[in-house]
């Protein structure tokens, strides 16, 4: 129930922004801090009850790299299926004792569409996800522009669940939001899980 509400929540923020309602973007930033506050409260008030020392704090350690690794992925699989229909089609064919040019007529033929199929499917969803990622940015940076504090206090409540202590992390979250951009960067990946773009990606 709790995790509807909160998706709940998101949604309408969304909205606020899609509307440039920077009024109602600031409440529901502020009802969404009161609700992790209360929320962190109930925590709390459960740990004290036991015993602390097996607590283990998980900090995600994996890097996002951006280069030749998405290249690698969509040559793998779009390889790998290309070789594994076009040797289905070309074994088919061969059992129906036609003709050698004709096999590799039609071999030749569904390489080259599975290509083209894959190769713009690839560049779609990456045409997709490039235009979320940027859309997302947008979104932050009109919250950062209008709430500002309602930004650095939803860092501080992630920070504090990395375990970074909450005095600590006002003072790195209040330096950092100094520099807006590299804030920002730095809020889509903690909150958001998203890689910012550079400028220069390609689909």
């Amino acid at each position: 129930m709790a995790s509807s509400n909160h998706t709940e929540l998101n949604e309408d923020i969304r909205h606020a922004f899609k509307d440039g309602n920077a009024q109602k973007s600031r409440a529901l930033h502020e009802l969404k801090a009161k609700r992790k506050e209360h929320h962190n409260g109930d925590e709390d008030e459960h740990n004290s009850d036991e015993d602390g020392d097996g607590i283990v704090i998980e900090v995600p350690t994996t890097e996002q790299h951006k280069a030749l690794g998405d290249y690698v992925k969509s040559i793998i699989y779009g390889g790998l299926d290309g070789i594994i229909t076009t040797f289905a089609i070309v074994a088919g064919i061969a059992g129906a004792d036609l003709a050698t040019e004709v096999i590799l007529v039609l071999g030749f033929a569904n390489l080259i569409a599975d290509g083209l199929s894959m190769g713009i499917g690839d560049y779609l969803s990456e045409s997709a996800e490039l235009e979320y990622i940027a859309s997302e940015k947008l979104r932050e940076e009109w919250e950062f522009d209008n709430f500002q504090e309602g930004e650095i206090q939803e860092m501080i409540e992630i920070y504090k669940t990395k375990g970074v202590s909450e005095q600590d992390a006002e003072v790195i979250l209040r330096t950092m939001s100094k520099y807006k951009e590299f804030f920002i960067n730095h809020m889509m990946i903690q909150e958001l899980e998203l890689q910012p773009p550079s400028g220069d990606e390609q689909p």
